[in-house]
């Protein structure tokens, strides 16, 4: 008869799942206002992945840990967990960046006249100097910039920009004005004596050789007191 054997105790062990290609993904950003987030790439399939840490809104420097479940955990061990530092940096804002809404179009017309800049962020306050005026001129305008959220936003370079701005001169509008006179007069001892018509409203007129008596030719001529300031000369 057979010799009896002693029952031998084995076993089959159970394996690491291969992690050698998992990668955070990017792990620097920049404040939008928008959530951000970092994620693991490269994990094998049968293994899920719970994140700690790992979104943020706001500008800081954050750790996020990554937690590993095996489908199979009959036959594969879980794997330790991984942690990695990241980053949201402050959104830099550049003063000299920004347009002024000024094209260099403006005319004077007797309303207030602004100037202002274009697109600046609603987390950044502006105090302007010398941004607003009515009459013809040439002015400077300042803007002084203060942040309102300081956490997630910096400003870069000056703290305040200057711009050179101009209202022009306006003209009037002289194509209706002309001298009262269509034909010679004739004689009768009474003065005569001619004036311009239609003259726009801000302007006179100061006449000389505009009147007479007797028979002969004579030259008219009429002189324009206006607004300087804000109108060019006249002219007819």
């Amino acid at each position: 008869a057979p010799a009896p054997v002693m029952p031998c105790k084995w076993e089959i062990s159970k394996t690491d799942v291969d992690m050698s290609d998992v990668r955070w993904k990017e792990r620097e950003f920049t404040y939008d206002g928008s959530a951000k987030t970092v994620e693991l790439e490269g994990v094998p399939e049968g293994v899920k992945v719970r994140y700690v840490g790992n979104s943020a809104v706001d500008c800081g420097i954050y750790t996020a840990t990554a937690f590993f479940d095996v489908d199979d955990a009959n036959n594969y061990r879980q794997p330790g967990s991984m942690s990695v530092q990241w980053s949201i940096s402050r959104a830099v804002i550049k003063p000299s960046e920004l347009k002024w809404s000024y094209d260099k179009g403006i005319s004077y017309d007797g309303t207030l006249k602004t100037v202002r800049l274009e697109n600046v962020p609603k987390e950044v306050n502006v105090r302007y100097y010398g941004n607003s005026a009515t009459e013809a001129g040439t002015y400077e305008a300042r803007a002084e910039f203060a942040v309102v959220d300081e956490v997630n936003y910096v400003i870069k370079g000056e703290d305040s920009i200057s711009l050179k701005w101009h209202i022009d001169k306006a003209d009037y509008d002289m194509s209706a004005v002309c001298w009262d006179y269509n034909k010679p007069f004739v004689y009768s001892g009474i003065g005569r004596r001619i004036e311009l018509l239609n003259l726009p409203r801000g302007v006179r007129a100061e006449y000389s050789g505009n009147s007479a008596m007797n028979a002969g030719s004579y030259v008219a001529e009429a002189d324009f007191v206006y607004d300087d300031v804000n109108y060019n000369k006249p002219k007819v």
